[in-house]
């Protein structure tokens, strides 16, 4: 599972101004808007849309694990192309819409939508 390397990357990694990274598996009573990401898994896929109401316009960076989830509320969901490389789309009005930025560089690597 997917939380386990989180949790390993988490343990070695630090954020911006030595800021630690928790992982954590959420429950739907959880207040999402004490959370700067949430990754969502590809099998709790059909609860992006609603995760993306709760949060409405707040800045909570929404990561799908299943592809085209960015059309149906994630900032960004992830891909495999035809040769196999895994890529990333991102929605830069969801974006805009929570008033969170991404590197133009990083934008570039994945697909604008």
């Amino acid at each position: 599972p997917i939380i386990q390397e989180l949790e390993l990357m988490a343990s070695i990694k630090k954020a911006a101004k030595d800021q630690n990274i928790v992982v954590k598996e959420i429950t739907t009573e959880d207040d999402l808007m004490q959370y700067n990401i949430i990754y969502v898994a590809s099998s709790k896929s059909r609860q992006i849309r609603t995760l993306s109401e709760q949060i409405g316009n707040q800045p909570v960076l929404i990561v799908a694990e299943r592809e085209g989830m960015a059309y149906k509320g994630a900032t960004i969901s992830f891909l495999i192309t035809n040769y196999e490389i895994l890529k990333f789309e991102v929605d830069v009005g969801q974006l805009e819409n929570q008033q969170m930025t991404i590197s133009e560089d990083l934008i570039k690597l994945g697909y604008k939508l």
